[in-house]
């Protein structure tokens, strides 16, 4: 293991892909620990630079390798086989997008499990850290197209990306709460793939997610997702950079018509209204630290009018304007004030 993925040669022609081959055979043992421990190696062979020999013998067995590693997953939560699973998938991305469907459901299955038993477990909280990781790495990998202007390609694309968001989008929403908070990111960065690459319009359950995007920056307790005094304006507006590239996506694939016409039942509000309070509570948030996720607001309201014609959000102009105006004359960081000015010229636009 500490030699597979550092010497140039392990001997004679051959035999890297000979040890490689061992390792896979080691990881369908009967027994656990023996399965653990090739798994683990396996890792150091994955990550040789160059290696077609070793390349073509997991290729040739990627089904197999798989199956083995989501197998051993489940029956122990080990960090390193997690490590092992992701490795292989950011290796073959282009071959991991067949399997995608099932990764995804055992994986968000796996953490649901890890997480339900990891309350005083360190070693159970990195493995479900680990199984959120790859979650991200399978979607980044089904993200691709070999031939981005081919339109059937791009559509076997969406109808992808809408089917992996039945197995998804309980996980999502879990992520997505005060109880998620730690795999948080993640969680947002698995919606941004769901609403960035599904079809547009974007279907309705993938617009499920949203209220929570605000709830996380706002505040508002409802029936569905009850609220603790302390929490009750929110309990991550600190991560609204990381929640710009969902909601840009919702605002610019909903279409913009949609998005416009949207509401949250629950919780009375419009979507654009929803979008107004994320932007003036960052946007007025103060200490000279938060100005960062300030500018992530106001980008998060150039969007608004970059992506909409006159005159649907017409309304909207002022109340930005106006909010925008009164922040200016205490912006301290450059990045707070270019993106205000760009703003202006947005609106103005």
């Amino acid at each position: 293991q500490q030699l597979a993925n550092k010497a140039p040669r392990l001997g004679p022609a051959g035999a890297a892909g000979t040890a490689c081959s061992e390792c896979l055979r080691l990881a369908a043992d009967p027994e656990l620990p023996v399965r653990v421990i090739a798994a683990t190696c396996l890792e150091a062979f994955l990550e040789r630079e160059g290696d077609d020999e070793v390349r073509a013998v997991v290729a040739e067995n990627l089904a197999a390798l798989l199956e083995r590693l989501l197998r051993i997953l489940s029956e122990v939560q080990c960090e390193e086989v997690s490590n092992t699973l992701q490795v292989l998938i950011e290796s073959f991305p282009s071959e991991i997008v067949p399997f995608a469907a099932r990764l995804v459901a055992q994986l968000a299955n796996q953490f649901c499990q890890m997480t339900a038993a990891s309350k005083d477990d360190d070693d159970a909280e990195a493995a479900a850290m680990g199984s959120v990781a790859t979650i991200v790495s399978v979607l980044q990998a089904c993200s691709g197209l070999q031939n981005p202007e081919d339109a059937a390609e791009q559509q076997r694309r969406s109808e992808l990306f809408v089917s992996l968001a039945e197995p998804l989008l309980p996980l999502v929403s879990r992520l997505l709460t005060p109880d998620g908070i730690d795999y948080m990111e993640e969680g947002l960065e698995m919606l941004s793939y769901l609403n960035g690459f599904c079809a547009s319009p974007i279907p309705t359950q993938i617009w499920a997610p949203f209220p929570r995007l605000y709830q996380a920056v706002c505040g508002r307790a409802t029936a569905s997702l009850p609220l603790p005094e302390v929490l009750k304006d929110g309990w991550a507006p600190d991560l609204v950079g990381y929640m710009i590239d969902p909601l840009l996506n919702y605002i610019a694939r909903g279409p913009p018509q949609v998005f416009l016409q949207g509401t949250w039942a629950e919780g009375g509000m419009t979507y654009p209204d929803m979008i107004f309070d994320i932007v003036r509570k960052v946007l007025h948030t103060p200490g000279i630290g938060s100005e960062k996720d300030g500018a992530s607001g106001v980008e998060l309201a150039m969007s608004l009018f970059e992506y909409n014609a006159a005159p649907a959000v017409d309304n909207w102009l002022p109340r930005y304007f106006n909010e925008l105006w009164i922040r200016l004359p205490s912006v301290e960081t450059s990045d707070l004030r270019r993106a205000t000015l760009l703003a202006f010229g947005a609106m103005l636009w």
